[in-house]
């Protein structure tokens, strides 16, 4: 063949297989994108609710509920929080309402 010929000679790489090998990889990156979301949101809600569940603690052995029911209660903490956060949510709009209707310009950093 001449060095003028515009014929494509295909290059041959070593080991074959490279369309399996990036398929293979691009299943295995799917379901590690799949799976990685999972699992981090179940070992974060499981930390979660077993650091609420030790917050209990900080009350009085009288007033805790193992205390007052006779047995453990798991998750009991996460309802507690949640009323924290609730009573917490409540105030802060109860103390804005009056600041606006005072004529006292609110700031947010959401509105912004």
């Amino acid at each position: 063949m001449s060095p003028t010929s515009t014929e494509v000679i295909p290059e041959v790489k070593p080991g074959g297989g490279g369309a399996k090998r990036w398929t293979l990889r691009r299943y295995l990156v799917a379901g590690v994108l799949v799976w990685l979301p999972i699992v981090a949101t179940i070992w974060v809600v499981s930390f979660m609710l077993h650091l609420m569940d030790r917050t209990l603690l900080l009350l009085p052995v009288a007033y805790r509920p193992e205390a007052l029911v006779g047995f453990a209660l798991p998750g009991v903490g996460a309802v507690f929080a949640l009323l924290v956060l609730l009573v917490t949510g409540v105030l802060s709009r109860i103390s804005s309402a009056g600041a606006s209707s005072s004529g006292v310009r609110r700031c947010s950093i959401a509105s912004q």
